[in-house]
């Protein structure tokens, strides 16, 4: 059956938590692996006016004081599905997998700049590849 945006913004109403959970939520409160890939068909649908991918480099670019002015995207997400991609960064976040939970924390940022569980969980993220990278440096 194909999903449309119309049926995926149900889906995700229907699958999300009922209490958003945060950075210091133990994982059992975190969506699960199928939710995940569920999650992941639902952003491919994201309208390209609302896709935060759109404006990641610019962000980023913000971030790191590259660029002075904070993006935003054209039309934010529809507020029964706006923390798709928190949901997905915690996610990936509770699972260790840094990399990933800096990227959707990051696509949650462009969408909602306030969202503090974003922001400490992109640095705490980001904290964590650092260390591991420290951890395992080497010197010649």
């Amino acid at each position: 059956m194909e999903l449309t945006w119309d049926g995926a913004q149900l889906l995700f109403d229907f699958y999300k938590p009922k209490q958003l959970p945060n950075f210091q939520s133990p994982r059992v409160l975190s969506i699960s692996m199928d939710t995940e890939i569920l999650f992941k068909r639902i952003i491919k649908l994201v309208p390209q006016e609302s896709d935060p991918n759109q404006i990641i480099d610019e962000m980023t670019a913000y971030i790191t004081g590259a660029k002075d002015k904070m993006p935003s995207v054209m039309k934010p997400l529809p507020h029964s599905i706006s923390t798709i991609y928190y949901l997905l960064g915690d996610f990936y976040f509770k699972n260790s997998k840094w990399e990933h939970a800096c990227r959707y924390y990051l696509l949650d940022l462009c969408l909602y700049p306030k969202g503090l569980n974003s922001w400490a969980g992109l640095a705490m993220a980001t904290g964590s590849i650092i260390e591991n990278w420290l951890n395992s440096y080497r010197p010649v």
